[in-house]
């Protein structure tokens, strides 16, 4: 039995024994018996059921889409090349987890074909961005850091897009949207390092990563967006403590994490396609900056405390597996 068909019926359970406590309160407070109804209508993964009790017909409980019929499906999958090696419920999955091995192994394969890509294309080495002091400045605002988040949030606003579109008329305007989303994330996610980090003294700078948003096209192209568009590079004293360094890396991805538990929350509840694509967006941030590899979030935080990050590891691996892949 599917989670989300067991969750429908574990909450139509319970919505039954509320109204059969209404019927037994009212009764014996005098007030009459209550006279309840249940309704419950099940059609592939759409599900719905509510609870009316009094004489007068009152809606007393209700939940709705605990199968989120108004949100959209993963149309990415039927263009997929990995659809034509397994089910197609298992490429989102799989795609995740390539995109995963594929920022853990970059290094690796950048060493090995390193000597071709510079007589290429360039041989400056975006992994070796450094934080400048005297960058362009417009209104106190680097010029090249507006660019990075820009740019990564059109990479990941297409990669989402064909995730769940595909080739189709819905690739516009979904364009449109998600683009609009992940400005927002982007900036709200680099903010919370920002803020964390003048506390404890560390001054940072958004760069825009080529190979990490060319992870995330590939990975979407595969069936499901996974990746790293940008990463933080930060300018630490000397002599200061790993914890801050720790704190500061870690702040941003337990709060998209807080971002991606509430709106998934609101969206079972109010399905909206907006609210898909936030929760999805903030689930996916979160998740790519745990993971322990260099250029993540999760590198610094478990070269910290591996026991804290295993902690924050498993916080948003748990929610983000079972929201975005079982549920």
């Amino acid at each position: 039995m599917k989670l989300s068909r067991l969750a429908v019926l574990v909450a139509a359970h319970l919505a039954c024994l509320m109204l059969m406590l209404e019927c037994v309160s009212a009764q014996s407070s005098g007030h009459g018996a209550g006279v309840g109804q249940f309704f419950f209508a099940a059609s592939g993964s759409v599900g719905k059921f509510v609870v009316l009790s009094e004489k007068d017909g009152a809606e007393k409980f209700k939940v709705n889409n605990t199968g989120r019929p108004n949100n959209l499906q993963r149309k990415a999958v039927n263009y997929s090349p990995l659809a034509w090696y397994m089910p197609q419920q298992w490429v989102p999955i799989v795609a995740s987890v390539i995109g995963a091995m594929m920022i853990s192994l970059f290094n690796q394969i950048i060493g090995l074909i390193k000597a071709y890509l510079e007589s290429i294309i360039s041989n400056r080495r975006r992994s070796k961005a450094e934080f400048r002091e005297d960058a362009v400045r417009v209104v106190g605002i680097k010029v090249r850091e507006v660019f990075s988040v820009t740019a990564a949030a059109f990479v990941l606003g297409a990669a989402f897009s064909w995730t769940y579109a595909g080739p189709s008329e819905d690739f516009l305007w979904l364009l449109g949207i998600n683009t609009a989303i992940c400005l927002f994330a982007g900036i709200s996610h680099e903010a919370v390092h920002r803020i964390v980090g003048r506390v404890l003294g560390i001054k940072s700078e958004y760069t825009f990563w080529f190979s990490g948003s060319f992870m995330t096209i590939f990975t979407a192209i595969l069936g499901n967006a996974f990746g790293l568009q940008g990463f933080l590079v930060e300018k630490v004293k000397e002599g200061t403590a790993k914890w801050k360094v720790g704190a500061m890396k870690l702040a941003a991805p337990v709060f998209s994490c807080g971002i991606f538990l509430v709106f998934a929350a609101v969206n079972f509840l109010y399905p909206n396609v907006v609210f898909q694509m936030i929760y999805s967006i903030s689930g996916m941030q979160a998740m790519a900056e745990i993971l322990p590899f260099s250029p993540m979030d999760g590198h610094d935080v478990r070269k910290w405390n591996f026991f804290v990050w295993l902690a924050a590891f498993l916080s948003i691996t748990v929610p983000f597996t079972l929201l975005s892949f079982v549920m």
